[in-house]
């Protein structure tokens, strides 16, 4: 602290005495002047999404006349909608599909589905494709609003209903590789299913496919925004990957 005070008094920036002027794409957003009584006080200015360009270079330009120094930084933020957000790879590839089960075995059957019924019991399966080795990763699948994980802990909960699973799925041709070489889903060092959400934590993961699969229960009727699923190395996010945005649709029984 005594160095960061020292180094403000040698750059004069406490007794700065200057006026500042901000612009996007020619239009003003921020207009006035700083001197000794308010270098403190930091000034905030946005612009609504519909001042951008949709094509083509923004400008942002920031002015400063006289002495001192003016810091400031600059961020965007937009919303998209989920069925909007296309599937993307950089490292890791994420897939998510949903099925209907037998009611009796809670297996899967048919195809994906996008609908159900209040009441039904549906399949989440999601698949990992990890091109070479990588580690600390997380896996994250928010389940559709209006549906609830099913604890298979809980003694309410029918017997015949599968616990959540991990699944190697080898490349064809490669059924007998040697077991030392496979890669197993015991890298991963937990898993957790919360109120809105699964979460799953590996150290390290070798290169291969995997599945995960879990079961949730239809609450509630409406129409819901399903959000991707995402797949991160923790201490390097750029190294990531989610799955395709959607809609479910939940009807009354």
């Amino acid at each position: 602290m005594l160095a960061l005070s020292e180094q403000m008094r040698s750059t004069g920036e406490l007794a700065a005495d200057l006026a500042y002027h901000a612009e996007l794409n020619e239009a003003e957003l921020v207009r006035g002047r700083i001197d000794a009584a308010n270098v403190t006080v930091p000034i905030v200015a946005e612009a609504g999404v519909a001042s951008l360009h949709k094509k083509g270079a923004n400008d942002l330009v920031l002015r400063r006349n006289g002495a001192g120094i003016l810091y400031y930084s600059a961020a965007l933020r937009t919303f998209r909608s989920a069925e909007s957000l296309p599937a993307e790879a950089h490292g890791l590839a994420v897939g998510r599909e949903y099925f209907a089960v037998d009611p009796a075995t809670f297996t899967a059957r048919g195809p994906a589905v996008d609908r159900a019924r209040i009441g039904d019991v549906i399949q989440v399966r999601l698949t990992l494709i990890v091109p070479e080795r990588r580690h600390y990763v997380v896996l994250e699948d928010p389940i559709p609003a209006g549906f609830e994980i099913v604890d298979t802990t809980l003694k309410t909960t029918s017997a015949a209903a599968r616990s959540p699973e991990f699944d190697e799925v080898m490349p064809e041709g490669d059924a007998e590789l040697e077991w030392w070489r496979r890669p197993w889903w015991g890298h991963w060092v937990e898993s957790q299913l919360r109120d809105e959400k699964v979460a799953l934590f590996a150290t390290s993961l070798d290169a291969g496919t995997y599945q995960y699969t879990y079961l949730i229960r239809a609450g509630l009727a409406g129409v819901y925004h399903v959000v991707p699923t995402r797949a991160e190395e923790m201490y390097r996010p750029e190294v990531f990957g989610r799955s395709a945005g959607g809609v479910f649709v939940i009807e009354p029984r």
